[in-house]
């Protein structure tokens, strides 16, 4: 392949989803119907490529920036809501067709879910905890089936691929860009935005900086917690597909690497931070280490891997030296002298509301919690809302207290269970890549648990980090399976 076919494609895929932002955005969300009907036709036309790439848009949308698409009609909420699992549905039904036994290992996730159906029957909220048990699992039958054998379709592949890329390049670059419009882009203008204008709110942004205040970056986001979680796992995603796939330095894969730093900064999320470190020691540490290529080659990339952590660690203790900037990171204060918590204390002390929530809820039934997704919260306030509430607002703090609280200790060691089945397929499927972005997804639910909610911004994640890491596994088993056929036959 031409050695800029893959950006050229790359870059088409960017005009599309500029287009059909754009599209959805004047006609108010009505387009993205448009696109579920796109994504379901692909899916059942063996067009999987296509489907994926639908399936993938919705998600991007939820998450963006309020002011660059505005999401507050009921074609918004019903086109993301229920037209994702119209393609998940979709995807599943047609990935079932496709021959073999390349797919992600997520058996165990079944037995889990069983359990957690026990645990809701006699929760909070029954109905609503079925109802997002039901929501969960149609969606991760779409992550699961819709994927599958796609080393069969290479075709297909490249072009998840591409636009996996052209979305990192419109999240990453497009933030880097909104800094320039403060009115926009900050936590704090947001809201003053809407009240008081944008001249007025970029005012007191200057004022809140120059008085030594502190504002959170969401860039192309709709919160600095959301660019926290999702930046770093697409910069693991672009810099494993650099050293993976392309196997050689490359300009733009290196500029979103490169831009995504200084936007984790920015959003002063401790979670980016964690992911970030993980991801990079996790990459350089294992998954370099695990991938197949020719010694000489795998040493070639290491030593500039190397060279990218050194340089990365040189720049921490120089801002840390220069300005405290990794400790107001971490500590998520501009005043670190007066900051007497330890770190471990100042990482942790936002989540222990919500984690001493969830251990409320595992000490009243220690076997099996409280429902699968709900809160005594949910409890309070819907206790007389009439149907399933699908989307009803959830928020948990750990992942793993998260799990006992709803589902108790038996639900708890199901969820091990799984890992453990995942971890073991996934290393004797030559997963690598895709087991490296599942624990980045992990890591990230340590401090804000949307393992489970793909109604929200969970589904980017899931499907940036899985989906994004199995597509080059993918690609990888093509090009074995290329390499054998070519060694047969003697070509």
């Amino acid at each position: 392949m031409n050695d800029n076919a893959f950006y050229k494609k790359s870059f088409k895929m960017l005009l599309m989803l500029v287009a059909a932002l754009l599209l959805s955005r004047f006609t108010n969300g009505l387009f993205c119907f448009v696109l579920v009907m796109i994504g379901v036709v692909g899916a059942f036309s063996n067009k999987t490529g296509l489907a994926i790439c639908m399936f993938a848009l919705l998600s991007v949308f939820i998450g963006t920036n309020p002011y660059i698409l505005p999401k507050g009609s009921a074609a918004w909420n019903y086109s993301l809501r229920l037209g994702m699992l119209a393609i998940s549905v979709s995807l599943a039904l047609g990935g079932i067709r496709r021959v073999g036994n390349h797919r992600l290992p997520f058996i165990g996730l079944i037995p889990f879910l069983c359990v957690a159906i026990i645990s809701s029957i006699n929760g909070y909220l029954p109905g609503v905890s079925l109802a997002k048990i039901l929501n969960y699992f149609l969606f991760m039958l779409g992550v699961w089936l819709g994927t599958q054998n796609l080393q069969k379709y290479p075709k297909d592949a490249e072009m998840i691929r591409a636009f996996f890329f052209a979305t990192a390049a419109f999240f990453i670059l497009g933030s880097a860009v909104l800094r320039l419009f403060p009115a926009i882009s900050y936590m704090s203008t947001m809201s003053l935005t809407r009240s008081i204008g944008a001249e007025e709110a970029e005012a007191a942004f200057r004022d809140l900086i120059a008085s030594g205040g502190k504002s959170l970056f969401c860039g192309m986001f709709n919160h600095s917690q959301t660019l926290g979680g999702i930046v770093p796992e697409i910069m693991m995603w672009v810099l494993c597909d650099m050293l993976f796939v392309e196997k050689r330095v490359r300009l733009p894969h290196l500029v979103i690497v490169f831009v995504s730093l200084p936007l984790l900064l920015m959003s002063r999320s401790r979670v980016a931070f964690t992911i970030a470190t993980g991801g990079l020691c996790m990459t350089y540490f294992y998954t370099m280490n695990m991938i197949g290529v020719e010694a000489r080659l795998k040493q070639h990339l290491k030593n500039g891997m190397f060279i990218f952590l050194a340089m990365l660690v040189a720049g921490a203790i120089v801002l840390e030296i220069r300005g405290d900037t990794m400790s107001k990171w971490l500590r998520k204060t501009n005043d670190v002298e007066a900051d007497d918590r330890s770190l471990v204390e100042a990482m942790t002390s936002s989540r222990m509301g919500l984690i001493e929530e969830s251990m409320e809820d595992f000490r009243m039934n220690p076997a099996f919690g409280m429902g699968f997704q709900v809160s005594r919260w949910n409890a309070y306030y819907l206790k007389d809302a009439e149907g399933l509430i699908l989307t009803a607002p959830i928020e948990k703090g750990v992942l793993p207290v998260m799990v006992l609280g709803e589902t108790g200790v038996v639900g708890f060691i199901f969820f091990i269970v799984f890992l453990i089945t995942f971890y073991v397929s996934a290393i004797q499927r030559r997963l690598f890549v895709a087991a490296t972005m599942f624990t980045l997804l992990l890591i990230g639910n340590m401090g804000e648990a949307e393992f489970f909610s793909p109604g929200g911004t969970g589904s980017f994640k899931w499907i940036f980090t899985v989906v994004g890491g199995f597509i080059i596994d993918t690609h990888l088993l093509y090009e074995r399976n290329e390499s054998r056929r070519r060694l047969e036959y003697g070509w």
